[in-house]
């Protein structure tokens, strides 16, 4: 073999091996990774906008240095270390920088992450810091996240108490120090969503009317709200206006409702399940109002309720209010839920039906009994998909009116299907899901198998040979495994 030959042979082999290295780099999937070189890093192809590397438990200055050259976000999902010469390296990175697994934050690493260029910093699985190390943080500039702080000293907390920028505190379950929640207070976003209990001197500290930034986000974890924390809401809201999240409160004291409730803001409950009609007439002064969990209310309540464009129930099961159904879908339709109501009266129905005319409706996916046709015709009216799926109990006319509807119909709330409900349904052009059914006479097995559209009866077990062959003779019925 001459000189040329061999010369060729070796120059192919290298950009064979060369091309090889780069594919497999480019192929590289960060969360699978347990280990990193430079020439991944350089080779790596984010998408999105981040990089997240949930099985790397290690890492060397240089990679990190690598790393920090990325132009997207870097989230590390296994470091449980963080040494001071790897957080230099990274603190260049100018990206969101997430850890989610430390065990513990030295003052050196703290010192080099106070010098982070990037704008937000999450440094999750610290459940200690020390004021050593809180101060030097505190020179960070950007957003600071300490998910998993659950408790923060009093040094600790005067010193978080000086960032340069916003702090996040979503895992503490108690705040004592006045200097921070003064600090908080000031903030875009309080987020403190695992807090149980406040002091009443800190609360008129977090919700000080001085100085305050316009329409704070307050994301609170408490338990129950004092007296004199609800006085301090109302007078920063007054001042400033609010959007406050209470995510454990379970009951609102009639005072505590007057207090706290002042003209403008927001307020939303997750857990409160039952109010007063005095507290329903305090919480109608806010401009918007959630609760999602109220189930438990008096019609009182509920027409006064319908009075305003502002106040979403989003936990009744059962609608009987006819004030409260006629404006359910004219007053602020845009966060309206439906999600857990099971029934209505037939009052409220007709109600709901008149007064909705025209309007869209949410869809209503636990309703468990229908028996209105006007209610039914509004419902056939939607756009789009309309989902029953335990819509037991309904008459002919509601079933023969949900029929005309324009789209997917899913009546799987049905177990049952006489010969006449099969035949409306099987005049329908689009799919249709009746799951719940388990058995079918011939007759209605007869009617089905004329079905135009695709009609699918996933749990049907008891049908005769005859109703079996009916049903099997057109295409677009989906049977289930046994009537195959």
């Amino acid at each position: 073999m001459n000189l040329h030959r061999i010369t060729s042979v070796l120059v192919t082999l290298v950009l064979t091996d060369w091309c090889s290295a780069t594919v497999l780099a480019q192929e590289l999937n960060p969360q699978q990774v347990k280990s990193l070189t430079v020439e991944q890093v350089q080779n790596l192809k984010p998408k999105g906008d981040g990089l997240s590397f949930d099985k790397l438990t290690e890492l060397s200055p240089i990679v990190a240095e690598a790393l920090a050259k990325q132009n997207v976000g870097l989230r590390f999902g296994a470091l449980t270390s963080l040494p001071p010469e790897i957080a230099k390296a990274l603190a260049a990175h100018k990206g969101p920088l997430t850890f989610t697994k430390l065990s513990e934050l030295s003052v050196d690493t703290a010192q080099a992450l106070g010098s982070f260029e990037g704008k937000n910093l999450t440094l999750g699985g610290i459940s200690d810091l020390s004021p050593q190390a809180a101060k030097k943080l505190a020179d960070f500039k950007g957003t600071l996240e300490l998910p998993d702080l659950k408790v923060a000293s009093a040094e600790a907390s005067a010193a978080l108490a000086e960032c340069k920028g916003e702090v996040y505190l979503r895992g503490l379950t108690s705040l004592n120090s006045v200097p921070l929640a003064s600090k908080l207070g000031l903030q875009s976003s309080v987020r403190l969503n695992n807090l149980l209990t406040l002091p009443d001197d800190v609360a008129r500290a977090l919700f000080s009317d001085s100085k305050s930034a316009k329409g704070i986000e307050y994301y609170l974890g408490l338990k129950e709200i004092s007296l004199e924390t609800a006085k301090a809401i109302a007078a920063r809201g007054r001042v400033a206006g609010g959007h406050f999240h209470f995510y454990e409160v379970e009951s609102i004291p009639d005072e505590v409702a007057e207090a706290f409730a002042f003209k403008g803001g927001a307020i939303r409950f997750h857990k409160v399940t039952k109010i007063s009609d005095r507290v329903a007439k305090a919480l109608i002064s806010f401009s918007y109002v959630h609760m999602y969990a109220l189930s438990d209310v008096s019609p009182k309540a509920l027409e006064m309720i319908s009075q305003t464009r502002s106040f979403q129930v989003h936990g009744l099961r059962r609608i009987d209010s006819v004030p409260f159904a006629s404006t359910l879908l004219s007053n602020n339709n845009v966060f309206l839920s439906l999600n857990k109501v099971e029934s209505f009266s037939d009052e409220a129905a007709e109600a709901m039906a008149k007064g909705g005319k025209g309007k869209s409706c949410p869809r209503m996916p636990a309703l468990k009994e229908l028996k209105s046709t006007a209610l039914a015709e509004l419902l056939a009216s939607q756009k789009g998909a309309l989902q029953f799926p335990k819509l037991e109990i309904v008459t002919d006319d509601v079933v023969k009116t949900l029929a005309s509807h324009k789209g997917d119909l899913d009546l799987s709330g049905l177990t049952t299907l006489s010969a006449e409900r099969a035949k409306m349904l099987a005049n329908r052009e689009d799919s249709t899901s009746l799951n719940g059914v388990t058995k079918l006479t011939d007759d209605a097995a007869t009617e089905l198998a004329k079905a135009r559209g695709t009609v699918s009866l996933a749990k049907l077990a008891k049908v005769s040979d005859a109703g079996a062959a009916a049903l099997r003779s057109n295409s677009k019925l989906m049977l289930s495994k046994t009537i195959k």
